[in-house]
């Protein structure tokens, strides 16, 4: 902890001097009409806030705050619905992770149009077709469930968020000969691979396992609640 306090400060300067400018880059794209150039900047910008969040999200926060990134997105959405956020894997994907970050930051519910902005945005990731943009998804919206009770009403209802991480965490496991999906138990998964003469079974994931990481921390936030236990 005191480590991640002595590199917040060193951090949030890197990460000023990188996407002030990608920032500026991607509004000058949109004005002068190359869109495709514009929105490869935006998810630049998203994927270097995922990454940094994974090390200090404090300084992820802090620069959310300071360079007003919610009111930037909300320029970015525009251009974003016009051509299909839920279509664009890659931009989805960073945009749920730094989310699943953040969820519980307070400026990212600073105003009405913010806490707007974010829902909206929640809604399409956490019924995105994509596993992994999915689970980082649900992580996001169980936290804003979790630290915002101002929007639990108006949020995805907490059996559809139970439903979604449950079922995200049978996502990676294996198809198994004779064993249905959901019901992989340790016993089912041990008796199909010992039995004498019979084929191997591939037990690789179906999906990658960091969305077990990710489900599990909704899981997490979402039983916070006495509805959800």
């Amino acid at each position: 902890e005191t480590l991640r306090q002595a590199n917040e400060a060193p951090i949030l300067r890197a990460l000023t001097a990188c996407v002030r400018p990608a920032v500026v880059a991607a509004a000058a794209c949109t004005d002068s009409g190359r869109t495709r150039e514009a929105r490869c900047l935006q998810c630049a910008v998203l994927e270097t806030l995922a990454l940094a969040a994974e090390v200090n999200r404090g300084a992820v926060g802090k620069l959310f705050a300071h360079e007003g990134i919610m009111l930037q997105l909300a320029t970015w959405d525009k251009g974003w619905q016009a051509g299909g956020l839920a279509s664009d894997e890659r931009l989805c994907l960073a945009l749920a992770e730094v989310y699943a970050h953040l969820g519980g930051d307070a400026s990212l519910v600073a105003d009405k149009a913010a806490a707007t902005l974010l829902l909206k945005h929640l809604r399409v990731l956490v019924a995105h077709q994509t596993p992994a943009v999915r689970c980082r998804g649900a992580l996001a919206m169980a936290k804003a469930r979790a630290v915002h009770p101002a929007l639990r009403s108006a949020v995805v209802s907490t059996k559809a968020l139970l439903d979604a991480a449950l079922g995200l965490l049978t996502a990676a496991q294996p198809d198994l000969p004779g064993v249905s999906r959901g019901h992989n138990a340790p016993a089912a998964v041990s008796g199909a691979a010992s039995r004498p003469g019979q084929a191997a079974v591939d037990l690789g994931p179906r999906a990658p396992l960091s969305v077990y990481r990710w489900a599990v921390e909704a899981l997490l936030f979402l039983t916070a609640t006495g509805e959800a236990r």
